[in-house]
């Protein structure tokens, strides 16, 4: 497992920690919600570079 995705893995974990005692559909959680779904596609687009430079 490459090292950029354990790293966005333990960045990921720790967001889902902080909204986890945010109140729902707050705006503090609904920041933190876009910045976790950023992060969902930061880590797609990194497995998707690494499959392309794989396959070549």
């Amino acid at each position: 497992m490459p090292n950029f995705y354990r790293k966005s893995q333990s960045n990921l974990a720790r967001k889902h920690r902080i909204v986890s005692r945010k109140e729902m559909e707050l705006n503090n959680w609904k920041k933190v919600q876009n910045i976790i779904a950023r992060l969902y596609q930061h880590i797609a687009r990194q497995r998707e570079d690494i499959a392309r430079q794989n396959c070549s």
